[in-house]
């Protein structure tokens, strides 16, 4: 099993880390229970490398049942995270004043079919990431290396978020 990453910045259950635990039974409705649920996911998502559509739908998968007030629970540095994670690798989700992490995210499992990127929601998404779009929406995704974002672009939007 891995370890607990060091460098959260926000709680996480040891004893069910890392194992299979009803997200939907209320006993385990806690912090620190869906924190590490969250970053158990996160990891997985980032060693599948999945995108857009596969995304999503295991978006839908893993957090099939949570309700606002589930995603309300959870540290809103994980959810934000979570959120990042998403909307970089082509999982639209609304980002506006007034709107909570856990709304965006509860809304976005609400969508019976994936929300397709206007142009608009490209180019805003663009102006403040972009060197951070991995996705099928990305319209410099298959041009030249020289303008395609990388890894190493990724990791320093992400520099100041723990690496769940």
């Amino acid at each position: 099993m891995l370890p607990i990453p060091d460098n959260l910045a926000y709680p996480i259950e040891e004893k069910t880390w890392g194992k299979s635990v009803d997200t939907l039974d209320e006993k385990n409705q806690t912090e620190g229970i869906l924190n590490g649920h969250i970053t158990c996911v996160l990891r997985a998502w980032k060693m599948m490398g999945i995108t857009d559509r596969a995304l999503w739908n295991d978006f839908r998968e893993e957090f099939d049942g949570w309700t606002l007030d589930t995603f309300k629970v959870a540290r809103k540095t994980a959810l934000k995270m979570i959120r990042i994670h998403l909307t970089t690798h082509g999982v639209w989700i609304k980002i506006a004043i007034g709107v909570s992490y856990a709304k965006g995210l509860y809304d976005c499992l609400q969508e019976d079919t994936q929300h397709e990127w206007t142009k608009e929601d490209i180019e805003a998404y663009l102006k403040e990431h972009p060197d951070n779009f991995n996705s099928r929406w990305n319209p410099a995704r298959d041009q030249s290396p020289t303008i395609r974002p990388n890894a190493s672009a990724a990791r320093a939007t992400l520099v100041n978020l723990p690496n769940p």
